[in-house]
């Protein structure tokens, strides 16, 4: 064992500090105050409508390989996110509604389900990138969507292209944020690789960090792709 003839690794004892005093007392500020923003601008801009109304002409946007392989990512993302916040705020939450016992059997079906499908995630992530890829380059046209906020508080006037601004930071976000979950949970699932605790420990903060975020922005992405815009959730279930 590499830590055969260690008799105290601090390792451990700095991530369980670093957990319980910053990781997920913020990690919840964060994800609360994402909700409480997106509710409030929902009460104040209300939802996006098509300008001039619906006009009854359809225009196929996306195929029926980029919606299948959309949702199959989308659903690995929601499970392995709502399974990754059960085990990191679930004792807080759920051991008042399903006691102790209760509690115990949820996060480790959680545990399983997230060790399971985790590694299926890259793999989703590859599929999103060679079939979303191309479009997805930021152009000068983009800083003109920037700094008209895309018409979320306003008419929306500046052309955007096949992908406007938003999708494209959204886009890359997913890439980003998905390597980062990706290599550091395939760190976490597989100790054979040979690394150390520090290296575990390590790849324990990328993961949580980087999901918490990836997640508080995945929520502006849901909101803005069902309720905050019309027909936004048409072009991903009919094309």
């Amino acid at each position: 064992s590499i830590d055969g003839s260690v008799l105290i690794n601090t390792w451990g004892e700095t991530w369980r500090v670093f957990r319980a005093s910053r990781l997920v007392p913020i990690g919840g500020w964060v994800l609360l105050g994402t909700l409480g923003l997106i509710a409030a601008f929902y009460l104040i801009r209300g939802r996006i409508r098509i300008e001039g109304g619906r006009s009854g002409k359809l225009v196929p946007r996306f195929s029926v390989n980029q919606r299948v392989v959309h949702w199959f990512a989308a659903g690995l993302f929601v499970l392995l996110g709502v399974t990754g916040l059960v085990l990191l705020y679930g004792r807080y939450v759920l051991i008042p509604l399903l006691g102790p016992e209760g509690f115990s059997a949820t996060a480790a079906a959680c545990k399983e389900v997230h060790n399971l499908f985790g590694p299926i995630f890259p793999f989703a992530l590859l599929a999103l990138m060679v079939l979303f890829g191309r479009g997805n380059r930021f152009r000068w046209l983009d800083i003109k969507w920037f700094l008209k906020a895309g018409g979320l508080f306003g008419h929306h006037i500046a052309d955007s292209g096949y992908y406007n601004g938003g999708q494209k930071t959204w886009f890359w976000m997913t890439v980003l944020f998905g390597v980062v979950i990706s290599v550091s949970g395939l760190v976490l699932d597989f100790p054979l690789f040979g690394q150390g605790r520090e290296v575990m420990a390590a790849a324990h903060v990328a993961h949580a960090v980087v999901a918490i975020v990836f997640i508080a922005a995945s929520l502006g992405h849901i909101y803005i792709g069902t309720l905050g815009m019309e027909g936004a959730v048409e072009s991903m279930t009919r094309g």
